[in-house]
């Protein structure tokens, strides 16, 4: 892979894409985030990763007190994470969109896997103050 794979930013009428490669430094300084994630972000998630770390950095950071879990769950962020899976038809890779709790399964349980997109709710972000 190369360096600027899952580096981007999309948009449709329900939903804005995060690449899943991004640091948190490169999603607030990348000009097609909204404003309003880039603000969540630097508030949020820069003071527990810095701006070096990436999303699933800062859910392994998060504890189930943490104000961070809350605000993942209130904008009704989804990650799409890829994986090898091993079957009767042989090793081939799958895509899957997962909520915080089966994330943070996959993060802990050891198991490799790539992360794709980070999936925010525009409905969420709207009702989300900042």
């Amino acid at each position: 892979m190369e360096d600027r794979d899952f580096k981007y930013s999309m948009q449709d009428i329900s939903h804005v894409f995060i690449g899943g490669r991004m640091s948190m430094g490169e999603i607030v300084a990348w000009e097609d985030v909204p404003f309003k994630i880039k603000a969540i972000v630097n508030k949020h998630f820069i003071p527990l990763v810095g701006e070096e770390g990436s999303i699933a950095d800062a859910i392994m950071a998060l504890n189930n007190e943490t104000f961070g879990k809350q605000i993942i769950d209130q904008l009704k962020l989804k990650f799409k994470v890829g994986q090898y899976v091993e079957d009767k038809k042989g090793r081939h890779y799958v895509s899957k969109v997962l909520k915080l709790p089966e994330f943070e399964a996959l993060c802990n349980s050891g198991e490799e896997f790539v992360m794709e997109e980070l999936i925010f709710s525009k409905l969420s972000l709207l009702a989300f103050p900042v």
